[in-house]
């Protein structure tokens, strides 16, 4: 379960980036895991939608809420291959009309974390501060790209060389 957990923090890290770039502020979050699709003795493939008390850009309720959604959702005795997560109700933050009702005080410190681990990623590397996990690179779970395909239409780089 650890790694699964650990996986879908990266995945989150990532999702809330991207979304922080754009602007933008989400309600929900669905998260998934599934065991192989090509095993025929045993498919579990649940997914489970966790909703937020706010719309937020914020990290680390974020995380909590997916690894909510895995507790819920996470079964002992199969062997999961993929897990993943889905940003849900997502709202541009300059057209969002705040709650009332909703104590948004700790909203500034909560910016300024998320914004100082996004400037450390940025400075020192992706992924080199995550959220509860020591990001190692030969964990078993990440993507295995050893047999993909090159990018000749993206990369200059994977372009074959005449002469």
């Amino acid at each position: 379960m650890d790694d699964i957990k650990a996986s879908v923090r990266l995945y989150v890290a990532r999702a809330v980036k991207r979304m922080r770039e754009d602007g933008s502020i989400c309600k929900m979050i669905g998260v998934y895991i599934q065991t192989s699709r090509f095993d025929k003795t045993e498919r579990y493939s649940p997914y489970i939608v966790v909703q937020m008390h706010e719309h937020t850009d914020d990290l680390l309720l974020i995380t909590k809420a997916a690894m909510k959604g895995i507790d819920q959702i996470f079964k002992k005795g199969f062997k999961y291959k993929k897990a993943g997560i889905v940003l849900l109700e997502i709202t541009d933050q300059s057209k969002f009309v705040p709650d009332l009702f909703t104590d948004y005080s700790h909203k500034q410190e909560r910016e300024r974390l998320s914004d100082a681990i996004e400037a450390i990623s940025e400075r020192f590397g992706k992924n080199l501060v995550t959220l509860g996990i020591a990001n190692n690179k030969e964990a078993t779970w990440h993507m295995n790209q050893n047999l993909r395909s090159p990018s000749y239409l993206t990369k200059w780089s994977d372009l074959p060389r005449v002469g």
